[in-house]
């Protein structure tokens, strides 16, 4: 009878050991507490209650606010805890439609040494990440994250939902004292931009585009440069925009290339320059009055060949100094601060010869001054600044600097595309275009090819801009011969095409684009001009929101 207790025992024992040993190398399928999974998620093994303090937690970043039909995703799943006899950590993840609790996308492992993928569950055809033997941080104190890659479903299957479950275990060898958190997030259903130009009453075609809100309304307004007159739609805040130009006293008919809004004088208000092939114009805001034209006041006669305006107080005196690119010199004229120019260009070796076609100030070297990128019909320039004798005004280092790039240039645009606070810049051509990552150290590479920015196409426009929330800017490049480009960034140094699956599909006559949340919801919209017609791209993004549901209670809607 004795020796029957004792064989019970061993045979126990042994079954619990194969439990933990087998756990410890991740749990078999289905214990996230998914729909038709076992509630108890990991408790079910794991003697205990599920999210048991307020000490510790799972949590999962990378999910998108609204996916992207088919685009690919870092993840990362975190288990932590305060108290110092957590010791070992773990966890499973699975991807579910809200609409019917079937498996959703494609989960893809990045690290085999601490993450596996298994399928089963309830269904037998459901997808789970979990940690493996050696990725449980065994002896780690604090918490520990795992990362992988999830391939967003390649149509709308509307919002899906990511449960999880993690351990923040004792490394006692036992399945007791372990303590067991659950999560759900939410990503909304897929985001598609929505041309609403016709319906917001934006109709024209033009050359050039700013956004502005010269009222002051909390909306931003949109100036559109033509051929003809311009175009001047006050956003009614209500999703409509009304033509306001003519009767506001903005009368503009030449050959329009470019326009800003900025304060020139400092009473408070947007006032508008207008770039032209000939006489280029200034227009002083004097509010619910309209515009006056200043541009002989200002002293800013003279009939150039002028393509480009860069706005930005160079001189930090606190007023905004205005670049124009043109065919001939360009020109820098420095705001004198008493609502009079003077154009310094010659004076600080900015008075170029090369047909210039855009500008963009920005502080590459990270010394406190701003520098100047020069887009041209051959060889680009970049001016630097040197803060210790401004004096001296501007260098060229283009060459030295690795940006000289000998193609026909139409566009640039500053961003730090992979975040390591230096401003990298991308310079949009006839042909291949170019990105330059920032070295930090005076000089730039070249990666258009290698991080997926590869169009060849006749670029004309360039605006960065984070569409999609992810804290990563993105890239879109308005094209004149073909279909205009949306990249994504991925945030790990890759962008990957988008225009298709969000829904940018513009006349192939396009000349430049430019971002802005004209509907006050959030999110960034995006309006492209083109020689054919306006385009006005509503993004639904941040609607839907990343819901971070713990015990998986879903929020009231």
């Amino acid at each position: 009878m004795e020796s029957m207790r004792q064989i019970k025992t061993i045979v126990v024992l042994i079954m619990w050991a194969t439990i933990v040993y087998a756990f410890s190398g991740g749990p078999p399928p289905g214990v996230t507490g998914a729909p038709g999974e076992d509630p108890r998620a990991c408790t079910r093994c794991h003697r205990g209650t599920l999210n048991p303090d307020q000490e510790g937690g799972i949590t999962l970043s990378g999910v998108p606010t609204n996916y992207i039909p088919g685009q690919r995703y870092s993840l990362t799943v975190t288990v932590m805890h305060s108290a110092s006899d957590r010791q070992r950590w773990g966890f499973q993840l699975t991807a579910l439609t809200e609409n019917d609790a079937q498996p959703a996308g494609e989960m893809i492992i990045t690290d085999p040494q601490t993450t596996r993928l298994l399928v089963g569950g309830p269904g037998g055809n459901r997808q789970y990440v979990e940690h493996t033997s050696r990725g449980t941080g065994r002896g780690m104190t604090g918490g520990m994250s795992w990362s992988f890659d999830w391939v967003a479903p390649s149509a709308d299957v509307g919002p899906v939902i990511f449960y999880a479950a993690g351990n923040a275990a004792n490394n006692d060898g036992r399945n007791s004292g372990d303590k067991i958190y659950t999560t759900a997030v939410v990503s909304g259903p897929p985001l598609v931009f929505q041309n609403v130009a016709a319906m917001a009453g934006v109709i024209g075609e033009g050359r050039g585009l700013a956004w502005g809100d010269y009222d002051a309304d909390g909306f931003p307004d949109l100036y559109v440069v033509r051929d003809g007159q311009d175009l001047l739609f006050h956003n009614n805040g209500d999703g409509t925009f009304t033509e306001v130009a003519v009767p506001l006293g903005i009368v503009e008919t030449d050959s329009g290339q470019d326009a800003a809004w900025f304060d020139y004088d400092g009473d408070g208000d947007r006032d508008l320059f207008v770039v032209n092939v000939g006489q280029s114009r200034l227009y002083r805001n004097d509010g619910p009055a309209g515009f006056t034209e200043v541009t002989v006041m200002a002293e800013l006669e003279g009939e150039f060949a002028s393509h480009a305006i860069a706005v930005a107080d160079y001189d930090e005196d606190g007023d905004p100094d205005v670049f124009l690119a043109n065919d001939g010199p360009d020109i820098l004229y420095c705001n004198n601060g008493d609502g009079t120019f003077t154009d310094i260009a010659d004076l600080l070796n900015l008075a170029d010869e090369r047909p210039g076609r855009a500008a963009a100030w920005g502080d590459f070297d990270g010394d406190g001054t701003l520098d100047l990128f020069v887009v041209n019909l051959g060889p680009d320039a970049l001016y630097r600044r040197d803060p210790d004798d401004p004096g001296l005004g501007f260098a060229d280092v283009a060459a030295s600097a690795g940006v000289a790039d000998e193609a026909d240039g139409w566009a640039v645009a500053w961003a730090d595309f992979d975040g390591d606070g230096h401003l990298d810049v991308f310079v949009a051509n006839d042909g291949p275009d170019a990105l330059y990552r920032n070295r930090g150290d005076g000089t730039f590479e070249s990666v258009a090819e290698a991080v997926g920015i590869t169009g060849e196409a006749m670029s004309r426009g360039a605006a960065w801009q984070d569409f999609d929330g992810d804290g990563n800017v993105d890239l879109c490049v308005a094209h004149a011969d073909g279909p205009d480009a949306l990249y994504r960034n991925t945030g790990e140094g890759r962008f990957e095409e988008v225009t298709t699956a969000l829904g940018i599909m513009s006349a192939p006559t396009s000349q430049a684009v430019a971002w802005a949340d004209f509907d006050g919801d959030g999110d960034p919209d995006l309006a492209i001009v083109t020689t054919q017609g306006l385009f006005l791209y509503e993004n639904p993004g941040f609607r839907a929101r990343v819901d971070d549901l713990a015990g998986l209670e879903r929020p009231s809607r």
